[in-house]
């Protein structure tokens, strides 16, 4: 009975941030819990019902239908509430959850203890601890598990190769009527060798005059 007359987890979902669990990096998660009296009698919850987030997790609020709503460090605490007969507090908790990179492989605790404290009006005490919740148990994340944070690819240069001249020939040319164009060595050539054959000519019909 007593374990009925404690906080209760209805729903443990992501909120916002990376669906992965990442280390290094925060993904916040929303707890609801529900406190309901199944006695027919009364029960004063004024002793309070305190949830003890993980190492990981840090507070971003806390509220409830009912009662006055604190934190002190990674405690969330709700008390100073009465529940008549068949009557049910609501307790919602907003945490971030920021993974470390030790965790990497593995889940993350959400809360790690916590207990629900309350007497009835018949002097029966409730004292029920609260169950771990680790990421395994978080609906909306892609898988419970932390990984490592991502690295961008190193870019490295791109180089393109320009190949080296031919040894011992001319460049090749480049442009508009390069195919039509001699080369200029051979045009060369050829004006050097009509100059030659232009001179000796003369030469070699002189000399066969005198031979006669």
């Amino acid at each position: 009975m007593q374990q009925r007359a404690a906080a209760q987890l209805q729903t443990a979902e992501w909120v916002s941030g990376p669906r992965t669990l990442t280390a290094g990096q925060t993904t916040r998660i929303r707890l609801v819990y529900t406190i309901t009296n199944p006695l027919n009698e009364e029960i004063d919850y004024s002793n309070t019902f305190v949830a003890e987030l993980g190492p990981q997790a840090a507070i971003v609020s806390v509220q409830a239908t009912s009662g006055t709503n604190a934190s002190s460090g990674r405690n969330a605490i709700v008390g100073g509430f009465v529940l008549a007969p068949g009557a049910t507090n609501t307790i919602t908790i907003l945490t971030d959850v920021t993974p470390t990179t030790a965790l990497v492989g593995g889940p993350v605790v959400i809360v790690q203890g916590g207990r629900t404290t309350g007497v009835t009006g018949s002097g029966l005490a409730i004292n029920v601890p609260l169950q771990p919740v680790d990421s395994n148990r978080i609906s909306g994340l892609q898988g419970g598990l932390v990984i490592a944070a991502p690295t961008g690819p190193v870019v490295q240069p791109v180089r393109t190769a320009v190949p080296a001249p031919a040894q011992g020939g001319p460049l090749p040319r480049t442009g508009a009527g390069a195919e039509n164009r001699p080369d200029s060595a051979a045009l060369l050539l050829a004006i050097a060798a009509a100059v030659t054959t232009s001179v000796a000519l003369p030469v070699l019909l002189i000399r066969r005059r005198r031979a006669r």
